[in-house]
């Protein structure tokens, strides 16, 4: 009878974990990679699934989903029954908890900053840090003439653009440049303070961790 009782609790328990998805209007289509058949090498930021989480512009959560991001199209899309769906609705954010050697934790995907460059207001950004000033980091999937099969003619493949932005309120991200001058022009309202700072910690701004600890020095003061 308890086995009973437990196998049942459990197929509910699916139910509900499987109705997040199938019954509350986050599914678009099925989604298929086809178009890019001629096309040498990936769409996806990771050729991996992840365990993630969905967080809607609403206030609707996906949790424990597997999820992947193809950054050409700015597709979030996700697996189901051994399906692969595109998510539909108003996307705010999405984590995806690798457990990878090699990789954090935890990966943050925001979307809905005002535009800036080529980024949309529907482009996701990786956020690095964040706060009153914001790191975000931008990864997109181009094509670009196939450099592995230059014989064959108009052959493509898919490379990775990626770059760095900071965020301070709702103004545009400005794309950083690695340069120190640069870094404390974007954050000029602390541009003594932070200049200091820098001088005293030899933090090195042509890295990602050492802006990252330029901005997060930002936000404390």
């Amino acid at each position: 009878m308890k086995i009973c009782l437990l196998f049942t609790l459990q197929f509910l328990l699916y139910g509900i974990l499987l109705g997040q998805t199938l019954n509350s209007g986050w599914r678009n289509h099925e989604y298929s990679t086809k178009q890019f058949s001629d096309i040498d090498g990936s769409p996806f930021l990771y050729e991996d699934w992840y365990r993630g989480k969905v967080i809607g512009s609403d206030g609707r959560i996906l949790e424990n989903i597997l999820l992947k991001y193809e950054a050409y199209s700015e597709y979030l899309i996700y697996m189901e029954e051994g399906k692969v769906f595109e998510l539909s609705g108003e996307i705010l954010s999405f984590s995806i908890f690798p457990g990878v050697e090699g990789m954090k934790d935890s990966l943050l995907f925001r979307k809905g900053y005002p535009i800036a460059d080529d980024n949309t207001l529907n482009t996701f950004y990786e956020v690095l840090v964040d706060g009153k000033a914001s790191l975000l980091k931008s990864h997109r999937k181009a094509t670009a003439l196939s450099s592995q099969n230059a014989l064959v003619s108009n052959k493509r493949e898919f490379i990775l653009e990626e770059e760095l932005y900071i965020a301070l309120g709702k103004q545009p991200p400005l794309r950083v440049k690695k340069d120190r001058n640069n870094l404390l022009d974007i954050l000029k309202d602390k541009k003594a303070e932070l200049a200091t700072w820098l001088d005293k910690n030899k933090v090195n701004l042509k890295r990602e961790d050492g802006i990252a600890e330029l901005v997060t020095r930002y936000n404390s003061l």
